[in-house]
């Protein structure tokens, strides 16, 4: 992490947030998601903000769910689909069928549920 490697930086962050092999510090964890910017720190910065004790800014965890699904993370674009599905619902199918369309299960079951189409490819990912 310290040398520049964003996998290194996304996953010491991960270990702080969540006290493996470290005590528990959000500050820090929030600190080497923000430097490594890659898609899934960003959705773990989102979790932060949305469910963490302290920090909760709904906003805050918003954008950063949105700025992950943009950037094709498919556990962002599910979650945040989810949460807008009552007031953007057509947004929300599109990150669903996004999500699916990469194999994201969750998001397969969420559109099979609405009996909404699942994109060709996710069919054939969850056949293979």
């Amino acid at each position: 992490a310290e040398c520049g490697y964003q996998r290194g930086m996304t996953n010491l962050g991960e270990y702080y947030l969540w006290g493996r092999g470290t005590e528990k510090n959000v500050d820090k964890a929030i600190y080497w998601l923000n430097k490594s910017g890659s898609p899934r720190a960003i959705y773990r910065l989102s979790e932060i903000y949305l469910e963490e004790e302290g920090y909760i800014d709904k906003d805050k965890g918003l954008g950063y769910l949105r700025q992950s699904a943009d950037k094709g993370y498919s556990r962002s674009m599910f979650r945040y689909a989810k949460l807008i599905a009552d007031s953007e619902p057509e947004t929300a199918r599109g990150q669903l069928e996004k999500a699916a369309s990469k194999g994201n299960r969750d998001a397969i079951a969420e559109l099979e549920k609405h009996g909404w189409p699942v994109p060709e490819i996710a069919r054939k990912k969850r056949s293979s």
